[in-house]
């Protein structure tokens, strides 16, 4: 239990890092953090369940070449419960194992999904499934994921092997990661539609690198935000659709009652 207890802190203070650190707008992890940070102890599940029985993806069918990793699901307990009426939370681990394969050929075998419920709440309106896997003391991997329709939220990748880059150079010319961007987001279908635009949002310093921002947009409306290291170019963060728009109208709200109390 002291074992668990130890790995399960480091474990959740790496996913604030994921949660917090790479939304779009920075403060969207907040509340969710708060709630990730209540737990007590974690119930092991087993993962006895059909593929074919998972629906309702934003990436419904299973990728081509994905062959289901050997993993555990553990719950973090907190006091909110998922209703009947939810994804289980073994659906929605493996959705989120399937597109972080998806994403980066990751595989689970032999690893722990950490699974948290996030109830629907004045910043957030739907209920999401939040998943962390801790590999070693370098490599994480995180996901969002709709509690009920199982739509991606998000999805990340933090490697921390690599030497610190220094200095810190702000790019000034982002032209060619908002191709990467673009090409990302056409090859994983990030978006429905085409993609018509990509714009620079962001770039801040993640630990031992700078990171930054693009959010490209379809044809139809949909957007999505990728984070990529500046040294490498590797993509380390995902914010889909439902998670860009969320994030806009939270900020909304926040200059609406800012304004109020002024």
């Amino acid at each position: 239990m002291k074992k668990a207890a130890k790995h399960e802190g480091k474990k959740m203070a790496l996913g604030a890092v994921a949660a917090i650190g790479l939304c779009t707008l920075l403060f969207s992890g907040s509340t969710q953090a708060a709630k990730l940070a209540i737990f007590h102890h974690s119930e092991t599940v087993p993962t006895t369940y059909n593929l074919d029985s998972i629906t309702g993806s934003s990436h419904p069918d299973v990728p081509d070449g994905y062959v289901k990793s050997k993993y555990t699901v553990k719950l973090v307990e907190t006091p909110d419960k998922p209703p009947a009426q939810d994804m289980s939370m073994e659906k929605a681990a493996e959705l989120g194992a399937q597109n972080l394969w998806r994403l980066y050929s990751a595989t689970f075998d032999n690893q722990t999904i950490y699974m948290t419920y996030i109830p629907a709440d004045d910043y957030q309106s739907r209920a999401l499934w939040y998943g962390e896997v801790n590999i070693n003391d370098t490599l994480f991997y995180s996901f969002q994921l709709d509690a009920v329709t199982g739509e991606s939220y998000s999805a990340s990748r933090w490697d921390d092997s690599s030497e610190t880059v220094e200095p810190l150079e702000y790019l000034k010319d982002y032209q060619d990661f908002i191709s990467l961007a673009k090409s990302t987001a056409e090859k994983y279908r990030l978006v429905s539609g085409k993609v018509i635009s990509g714009e620079y949002v962001l770039q801040e310093a993640r630990g031992k690198h700078l990171v930054i921002v693009i959010r490209v947009a379809s044809d139809n409306g949909q957007e999505a935000e990728l984070t990529f290291e500046t040294h490498n170019k590797d993509l380390v963060y995902v914010a889909y659709d439902s998670e860009v728009k969320q994030e806009k109208k939270n900020v909304e709200k926040s200059n609406q009652e800012a304004a109020q109390n002024d």
